[in-house]
């Protein structure tokens, strides 16, 4: 009989499957901007563009953007001495070519979030607010310091495994005091919780071990794991804690002018290319997602047509949720409900992490 009940459960799940809308989220998005393309703006008959297409119209417009603005033409209203301080910060390469490529690769990285473009403007206000304040008081600190907690306790508990690896080994005894010296280091400074503090514990030397010939494979990967060890925290320091502290006032208001003038660059080419784009009735498969997202939600609130785009589903399934954008997940958000949404994922087949996933 539970057999029985169990093959009556997946029959009706076979049927009901039937019924279903599956699709990939692009293909979705492009069924909801075709539904209300008038509203947004753009014409009912557009075409999605492939990859290949909307790079070249992508990176024709930012050339044609970034020589205008060096010629200082007003309709752009960007400063060109400043965008060239923007730019030697970016890159040391004089190519038009690169540089394109990388204020296109910039953009699209904006617009898998929520707010495209604005998402800069909010880093220009969190660094100029930096400048005034401590650093542990920003929430630049909590990123940095939940990193150097991470590396460090992950190569700790990786050097307490390795040591026990060699327990026993009469070659290593020599150097065993200075293996356990190293390992209660890192679980000393995991608790620090200022930016000097963690910026003298990342100093720290490992010490020079004892000779070992002939060494056994567990002695080998013992020196791999204090070299991995060394590496990421030398990598940890000259990403998030070079600086002097009292360098990082200037720093921080440094960071905030360049953001501020790469933010309104941005926004002028996303105008700019949008306007382009609508002249070729073509979308690119970004558009797709930002178009669904402004047609389901608007101030922050659902629109109606969100509301009745999510009345048309009993249950919304996704798979492979852990290479889901922000702005993706938002348009989720609106056409499920509170409890009927099946999510599955596994963040370790990760691949979409350059897109925000």
């Amino acid at each position: 009989p539970a057999d029985r009940t169990v093959i009556r459960n997946l029959e009706r799940q076979l049927c009901l499957l039937l019924g279903a809308k599956i699709s990939t989220i692009s293909s979705y998005c492009n069924s909801l901007v075709r539904k209300c393309a008038d509203d947004l703006g753009i014409p009912p008959t557009y075409r999605v563009a492939d990859a290949a297409e909307s790079d070249l119209l992508a990176l024709s417009t930012m050339e044609h953007l970034i020589n205008s603005t060096y010629d200082g033409d007003a309709e752009n209203n960007l400063d060109a001495g400043d965008f060239a301080e923007l730019v030697d910060c970016l890159t040391d390469t004089k190519s038009d070519v690169r540089l394109s490529e990388l204020l296109v690769g910039i953009y699209r990285k904006t617009q898998n979030t929520e707010t495209g473009v604005a998402s800069l403007s909010a880093l220009v206000d969190l660094f100029r607010a930096g400048k005034e304040t401590k650093i542990e008081d920003t929430p630049f600190f909590s990123l940095m310091r939940d990193r150097f907690c991470e590396t460090v306790l992950a190569h700790r508990d990786a050097l307490s495994s390795a040591l026990r690896g060699v327990a026993g080994d009469p070659k290593e005894e020599k150097n065993l005091p200075m293996y356990e010296a190293e390992i209660a280091h890192l679980s000393a400074v995991a608790d620090l919780s200022s930016y000097r503090e963690i910026r003298e514990a990342l100093a720290f030397s490992f010490g020079r071990k004892h000779t070992v010939r002939e060494k056994s494979a567990e002695s080998a990967a013992l020196d791999a794991a204090r070299k991995s060890c060394k590496d990421a925290l030398e990598k940890i320091r000259t990403d998030f804690f070079s600086y002097e502290e009292a360098d990082l006032p200037p720093l921080f208001e440094n960071l905030s002018r360049r953001l501020r003038t790469l933010s309104d660059f941005l926004f002028r080419f996303d105008e700019v290319y949008r306007e382009e784009k609508q002249r070729r009735a073509v979308c690119d498969f970004g558009d797709l997602e930002r178009y669904a997202y402004e047609a389901l939600w608007r101030h922050g609130e659902l629109t109606d047509f969100a509301r009745a785009e999510r009345a048309l589903y009993d249950f919304v399934y996704i798979d492979e949720y852990q290479d889901v954008s922000s702005l993706e997940d938002r348009i989720f958000d609106a056409v499920s409900k509170e409890n009927n949404r099946f999510m599955v994922g596994d963040i370790k087949q990760s691949i979409y992490s350059f897109r925000s996933a």
